[in-house]
């Protein structure tokens, strides 16, 4: 991971931002989850974010960054049947709240976004594998399961973890955004809500000043289209 890391600054300059998106997922109970299955899980989601962490936090002290971890809607409220994949999405949140406190005073910013269901080509090929012939009412019933009647699309994930990695978001640390279409603050209402239609119209985008702009903008196109994600895409019937 050092090495990793140093090939990166010899590529690019010193590191101003880090963003630990690679994650798996897995289904299962306590009882129906097997020791290997949750130390791959482990391994993947927990242990490959500290050793980003570790590897980020020594070439940022003295000069500073923002570090964004994805956690997801399972790092605090319970979901069925997500036993491992809850417990290392909790990990990883816990892990920020770490590393913004332990690092705050060498100028790094340490953040968390959670989100819920999103709606990636990963979800079209599982609903097309499993459900052949109803894609449609599959996807329908997975997006109803958000408050706000609709899955959340990979730009809008985005385009908040550009925010928080950008100079406009410099007094925010240790904290944790749910972006999950009303999920967990509404999760006692019934989610069988009314489909929002979509208006079409683009969102207004903050002004981002200093010196990542650049780079944040690159971070939003880049993970709307999946290339900084590594490992593979989340379960589908999962959320995060």
């Amino acid at each position: 991971m050092d090495a990793a890391f140093a090939t990166v600054a010899e590529r690019y300059g010193p590191l101003d931002i880090l963003v630990n998106s690679a994650g798996i997922a897995h289904v299962g109970t306590a009882e129906s989850t097997s020791e290997a299955d949750f130390d791959r899980v482990y391994a993947v989601n927990v242990k490959g974010v500290y050793n980003c962490l570790r590897a980020g936090v020594a070439v940022m002290k003295g000069r500073g960054g923002a570090i964004l971890n994805i956690a997801s809607v399972a790092s605090t409220v319970g979901i069925p049947d997500r036993f491992a994949y809850s417990m290392s999405k909790g990990a990883v949140l816990t892990m920020t709240y770490s590393v913004a406190c332990d690092y705050v005073a060498q100028g790094i910013r340490c953040n968390a976004v959670s989100p819920g269901r999103v709606h990636t080509p990963f979800v079209d090929g599982f609903l097309a594998r499993n459900y052949p012939g109803r894609e449609q009412e599959m996807f329908d019933k997975l997006s109803r399961t958000q408050p706000i009647g609709r899955m959340g699309l990979p730009a809008e994930i985005a385009e908040l973890a550009a925010f928080l990695c950008s100079d406009a978001a410099s007094f925010i640390t240790g904290s944790n955004y749910a972006i999950d279409g009303g999920f967990i603050s509404l999760k006692t209402l019934s989610h069988q809500a009314h489909p929002v239609r979509a208006c079409g119209a683009e969102a207004p985008r903050a002004a981002i000043g200093g010196r990542t702009t650049h780079r944040c903008h690159c971070i939003a196109r880049r993970l709307s289209q999946g290339i900084l994600r590594g490992g593979r895409q989340a379960d589908p019937r999962g959320l995060g």
